[in-house]
């Protein structure tokens, strides 16, 4: 069924256009966590930025800094765009495949004609994206096969300069298959020998040389996304670049622009090349998704009448059993339940929540998954994903490694970006200590439990006992240390009892069954995890009282505990201070 593609798979596809990925082991779609793919996407080693962005950025403009940066921005801005885009349902009988000529059609091309017509005054003949203006928009060619490729690459050579070898090497371009970056490189260094007795002078030569370079990387990309859009179109034999030029004649003033024009010229300005932070509500984007949704044949969740039924039901205050089942059954047996199968079960997936039969919502929940694999859910996914996870946590057994990898997976792919502003929190130590560097995956973890707890505190039926309670078993190792403390000890003591409380090697462990975190580091930070895990002290406390006890110390009293829990981060932890 009908699914937009996430930021990751799209760049990947540019990516294997380009010509820089050249085998799955190479790109994302063989990495199955979320960090590895971030890896891969942007890293930084010794100051030195590594990945395929910076790559790709190389590529599209080579050492123009300035245009890299700008791009570098679109780019960040278009996912932001995904993500808006991604954390909406479509649910529609139309397949994958038709989802992705549409959103060609209605997003990719039109947006790559705006941001190519409004660069094509920065673009020199020194970088490869001069040469994508040049071949989609002006060079006497409907198509990029072999024929144009030779042909636009040869019409860059003065005649005057003899180049018989590379002409030989030029010619042996295909349309069965496309030459590698290596080969290209290689073809041009046998150009530079070729003309280093010629009349050109040495800047000539250079000039001439990246200009042909850069040329013969966009023919052939070009070449390859040709190919590549003539598998996926539909109802029209129309090439890449008749379909792209259609769209920037609109742009250039070739044609007046109609609704789908002007709304990307508008997101374009208004968004992609702008400073905002945030496109949620942006009236082009919900122009450009309306028109998207007709022509998929998307139908609206709100509008299904027997879904709508089931929700009314299960919102009455006094629940009649019978009512949700007769609901449930006339849901079941409508033609199109199969569409909204996902929703039924995320449906009793918090009834059985409700009723604090935790292990058959997790059940429930998991259902709802395999779904997202062939229909876009939107927010249903996101938010069965971030509940799998935390009810994953809750059943406080001992995960293994990567197993939360796929889920953190689903829930990033449908999750809308927001811009989050961090504050530095306070510590024993510091009134104002700067949060950690949590990768993004810690974070969605994170996220999924705070958001969990928040939307369970909200269905009032809701048992407590029914929360993510990540520091349950620092809060038992607490409660031991104020049951000793009770009985008779007195504050000189706090060292000895926390030591006996928690025993040595349980000081080293992570209390945390999904991230590593020491009783130190939670204890130091426990504002910090307050927040992040349960959205403040109020809940965090009302799961865990004897860490509200320990919040009641005061700092010279929190500072014996973390001295005897770990001597040597707190003498690193109070040097960082002075």
């Amino acid at each position: 069924m009908v699914r937009i593609p996430a930021y990751f798979e799209v760049f990947e596809v540019l990516c294997w256009g380009a010509g820089l990925v050249t085998s799955t082991a190479d790109g994302f779609s063989g990495l199955r966590s979320y960090e590895a793919k971030q890896k891969l996407y942007f890293r930084k080693n010794n100051e030195v930025e590594q990945g395929l962005l910076p790559d790709l950025l190389r590529y599209l403009v080579q050492d123009d800094k300035a245009l890299a940066s700008t791009l570098q921005h679109y780019l960040n801005q278009y996912e932001h765009v995904f993500s808006i885009l991604r954390s909406r349902p479509i649910i529609t009988y139309q397949d994958y495949a038709t989802g992705i000529a549409r959103f060609l059609d209605i997003w990719v091309l039109p947006q790559l004609a705006v941001l190519l017509h409004r660069l094509s005054g920065k673009l020199s003949p020194q970088t490869t994206l001069h040469h994508f203006h040049a071949l989609l928009v002006s060079h006497g060619t409907s198509g990029i096969q072999a024929a144009a490729v030779k042909a636009y690459i040869k019409s860059l050579v003065p005649a005057t300069v003899d180049a018989p070898d590379f002409f030989y090497a030029l010619d042996k371009v295909s349309d069965k298959s496309h030459k590698k970056i290596s080969t290209i490189n290689a073809e041009v260094e046998g150009l530079r020998a070729e003309i280093s007795s010629s009349k050109l002078t040495a800047a000539e030569q250079q000039e001439l040389l990246g200009t042909v370079h850069c040329a013969y990387m966009a023919a052939t990309a070009l070449s390859r996304f040709s190919e590549m859009y003539g598998s996926t179109r539909m109802d029209s034999k129309a090439t890449l670049v008749e379909r792209f030029r259609y769209h920037y004649e609109a742009f250039c003033g070739r044609r007046e622009p109609d609704r789908l024009a002007t709304s990307h010229i508008g997101l374009f300005d208004g968004f992609i090349a702008s400073g905002l932070l945030n496109a949620s509500g942006n009236g082009h984007l919900e122009r450009q998704f309306a028109i998207f949704s007709q022509q998929v044949g998307a139908r609206s969740v709100e509008a299904f009448e027997p879904l709508y039924q089931l929700v009314l039901a299960t919102e009455e205050e006094y629940r009649d059993p019978v009512a949700i089942e007769q609901a449930f059954s006339k849901l079941e047996q409508h033609p199109d339940y199969r569409l909204f199968e996902a929703f039924a079960w995320q449906a009793r997936a918090v009834l059985a929540l409700e009723n604090g039969e935790t292990a058959r919502s997790l059940a429930f929940y998991r259902n709802v998954l395999p779904y997202s694999d062939k229909q876009q859910l939107g927010h249903l996914g996101f938010y069965a994903a971030s509940y799998v996870i935390a009810l994953e946590i809750s059943q406080e057994k001992t995960l293994p490694h990567g197993c939360l990898n796929p889920l953190i997976n689903k829930r990033i792919e449908s999750e809308r970006q927001l811009s989050v502003l961090h504050v530095a929190l306070p510590t024993v130590f510091t009134p104002f200590s700067e949060p950690p560097e949590w990768s993004a995956p810690v974070q969605a973890v994170f996220s999924s439990i705070r958001e969990f707890n928040s939307d369970m505190l909200e269905l009032t039926r809701t048992p407590l006992e029914n929360l993510c309670n990540p520091l349950k078993k620092l809060n038992e190792f607490m409660g031991e240390f104020f049951s000793l403390l009770a009985s008779g000890s007195d504050e000189a003591q706090f060292g000895k009892l926390i030591c006996k409380a928690i025993k040595s090697k349980d000081r080293e462990r992570s209390v945390l069954s999904m991230h590593t975190a020491t009783p130190y580091e939670v204890l130091r930070d426990e504002i910090l995890y307050a927040q992040t895990l349960f959205g403040g002290l109020r809940l965090c406390f009302r799961l865990n009282p004897h860490l509200r006890s320990y919040h009641e110390l005061s700092d010279a009293q929190k500072k014996v505990i973390l001295k005897a829990l770990s001597p040597n981060r707190y003498q690193h932890d109070s040097q960082l201070v002075r």
